[in-house]
């Protein structure tokens, strides 16, 4: 089945609420997955920073072997390094991300943050049909009344508690 796509997207840094409604979503921070992902960060760094220093501690060049192994491992901090990085954005991206929607006149609005990098979607109207928000507590004393589930269609593609 498709992926909805939206009818407009941008990554900003300022976002615009005016005339919007937000709609309250439940928080689901991923703690846990971006301690392990960190951890995995310190140990890609530690393997890195251990490379770097024992290419900065070559001493002079005596033979061709040792060229060899100056440009091999020139070679895999550079290789090890995008890793690292990717790896590092990954565990900031996993524990600082978070989701808005809010419903304006034109459109239903989608952002996806982490930290102050914004990501908005814009899905127009015409292609959402059969939406509808409900109350997730069945009972007056549970928490989470005023957060709100919601389901729907967007172009042939159903929402999977829906089913």
């Amino acid at each position: 089945m498709a992926l909805a796509r939206p009818a407009r997207w941008r990554i900003t840094l300022t976002d615009d609420t005016t005339g919007a409604y937000p709609i309250e979503l439940p928080e689901k921070r991923q703690y846990l997955a971006g301690f392990i992902i960190a951890a995995i960060f310190i140990a890609f760094a530690a393997a890195w920073w251990s490379a770097v220093s024992q290419l900065l501690n070559v001493h002079a060049t005596r033979s061709v072997f040792d060229l060899a192994m100056a440009i091999f491992l020139g070679g895999w901090i550079l290789g090890w390094s995008v890793g690292t990085f990717l790896l590092g954005a990954a565990a900031v991206a996993v524990v600082f991300m978070g989701r808005s929607l809010r419903v304006s006149q034109e459109c239903l609005v989608s952002v996806f943050s982490i930290g102050p990098l914004k990501i908005v979607a814009e899905y127009e109207w015409a292609a959402i049909y059969n939406l509808r928000i409900e109350n997730t507590g069945e009972h007056p004393l549970q928490q989470n009344l005023h957060r709100p589930r919601i389901c729907g269609r967007l172009r042939n593609r159903n929402c999977n508690r829906c089913r």
